[in-house]
């Protein structure tokens, strides 16, 4: 299986650290006590995005979905059954949030043999980037670019990330940077930023390290130079936006060498050109 550019973990991240209000929106105006770290069983290698205990005890199960998954509901109603046992007599609810570019083509009921799974799908575009913007979360800042009018207001949203504390801001505009992939926007991002002299330290910004890490990582794990080549590959769609065809071939030739090489000055090059050479 290929390795596809995992977002799902800068967006836990985001409603983790930030608790934008996006996740009261979602929880129907009810406080989330804590977050469960639910890892279920080994044999089936899921980790569940995030599961909370809300005030009223129950549970919320929160899906976080780049693409469309034709076996959405099947994934959902294995981890239904499995939190359950976990914690019995709970009362669950179970959300996906479909953040692609793309409609949404996920069905949200499945019926197997007198066995019922249904969920709540929710477009993040269900949500109105200005109605983000104006809790002031940094969290909903970052998410506001994936809204509906997202990304009509880049500019503004790169405003407001840029006006926040310190650490907030770092932590936005990085979310920022990982988020622009999911709406083909990472050039204009950059250029936006350039023109709006707002910089980030890459190698003081432990979120970008991570995801540049990680996905170096997982190229390495994988012990094929194709995983290695297809992870990279992401990371520059995450910063640069869809990738020409001489940079596809460019990455094609590579040597594991170079693959390092590129993978550690990703986010410090200006362009593919710098990064990769001249076409």
């Amino acid at each position: 299986m290929g390795h596809r550019f995992d977002y799902d973990s800068n967006i836990k991240h985001t409603f983790e650290i930030d608790v934008p209000t996006m996740l009261t929106w979602i929880t129907g105006g009810l406080a989330v006590k804590a977050f469960l770290n639910v890892e279920l069983p080994v044999i089936l290698k899921r980790v569940a995005d995030l599961v909370m205990q809300l005030e009223d005890a129950s549970l919320l199960h929160l899906e976080f979905q780049s693409t469309n998954d034709r076996d959405m509901a099947h994934r959902v109603g294995i981890m239904a059954l499995l939190i359950g046992q976990r914690y019995p007599r709970r009362r669950l609810r179970q959300v996906v949030l479909y953040l692609g570019e793309g409609k949404v083509r996920m069905p949200k009921l499945l019926r197997v043999e007198g066995v019922t799974v249904e969920y709540e799908l929710i477009d993040i575009r269900d949500f109105d980037a200005q109605a983000l913007l104006a809790t002031g979360n940094p969290g909903d800042c970052a998410l506001a670019l994936l809204a509906r009018g997202g990304p009509e207001s880049l500019r503004t949203i790169l405003r407001q990330a840029n006006r926040l504390p310190p650490e907030a801001r770092e932590r936005a505009l990085s979310h920022l940077y990982v988020f622009s992939g999911l709406r083909r926007m990472s050039n204009q991002l950059r250029m936006e930023m350039k023109a709006m002299g707002i910089t980030i330290d890459i190698e003081k910004n432990s979120i970008l390290k991570d995801t540049r890490d990680s996905a170096l990582a997982a190229g390495r794990m994988e012990g094929r130079m194709e995983g290695r080549v297809e992870g990279f590959a992401k990371l520059l769609e995450v910063r640069f936006g869809e990738l020409p065809t001489w940079a596809q071939e460019r990455l094609a030739r590579a040597t594991p060498v170079q693959i390092d090489r590129w993978t550690k000055s990703v986010f410090r090059a200006d362009s593919l050109e710098v990064l990769l050479g001249k076409k």
